[in-house]
């Protein structure tokens, strides 16, 4: 199951042995890390990223605006709860995916990320939750965890059908009208259209990210498999094609977005 995973922890030294870990489980096929980031909230609350892998592959330390620039290179989920717990980038695409997000998740999150904590913080599937949670509570390690599956299923049509009724009656209205009245439904009838437009360009581009966050999850995917053992090949290879089944679903899904 594909998981978002918070695990806190007071030391550095623990945090740094924790994220060892999670990449040794990474390279051992125990887990698949589709995206990683190594936090520290400052006694002021700032967030400082120690180390982040996603789409770039890179490592950096970032605040403030790198921070934000950092938090759309890992995209998807992983981007959107970084995002939230930082603050970087909130804005209403953020705002709007953000409402997909566990708010009990969200609230553990915060209660145990205090000021002076370090936080690793993954995209990740797991198999058994117990791999990760065994070593990382030897650390001392606070784990909060929420499924992931879902987070690219979540667009609903009914906004739109909502805007075409409403534009839709105010033509109909439009067209038996006269003088003031006239020109006022014209008007509005305009800024519906206008706000209309504006949402469906910010649907395209989310659902067009959250398409590129899947093709993302295949490669990696693809990568491990051949790499992998004869038994991990297999794995992987049936992950794989239910991610590729997913996309598939979710193109047809949104497709009349892009018609």
């Amino acid at each position: 199951m594909e998981n978002l995973l918070v695990i806190t922890f007071r030391e550095l030294g623990k945090a740094m042995d924790g994220l060892t870990k999670l990449k040794e489980l990474d390279t051992a096929d125990e887990i698949t890390i589709y995206g990683l980031a190594f936090i520290h909230k400052k006694e002021d609350g700032a967030i400082e990223y120690l180390y982040h892998d996603g789409a770039d592959s890179g490592r950096k330390v970032a605040t403030g605006a790198a921070a934000g620039m950092l938090i759309g290179l890992l995209g998807g989920p992983l981007g959107v709860l970084l995002g939230m717990l930082t603050g970087a980038g909130l804005g209403q695409a953020m705002e709007d995916d953000a409402a997909d997000l566990d708010q009990h998740f969200i609230t553990k999150v915060n209660e145990h990320l205090e000021s002076g904590t370090y936080a690793l913080v993954a995209d990740a599937e797991e198999d058994a939750v117990i791999l990760v949670d065994a070593p990382m509570e030897s650390l001392g390690g606070m784990i909060v965890r929420t499924g992931a599956d879902d987070e690219t299923e979540r667009f609903e049509d009914e906004q739109w059908d909502k805007f075409n009724k409403e534009i839709d009656a105010e033509e109909a209205e439009f067209k038996t009208a006269v003088g003031e009245k006239k020109e006022k439904l014209k008007h509005k009838i305009k800024e519906l259209k206008d706000k209309q437009h504006q949402r469906m360009m910010k649907f395209r581009e989310k659902a067009t990210a959250r398409k590129n966050h899947l093709h993302d999850k295949i490669e990696v995917l693809h990568k491990k498999m051949q790499a992998a053992n004869q038994r991990n090949k297999e794995k992987f290879a049936l992950k794989m094609e239910s991610f590729k089944r997913r996309l598939a679903a979710f193109n047809e899904r949104v497709a009349w977005a892009f018609s």
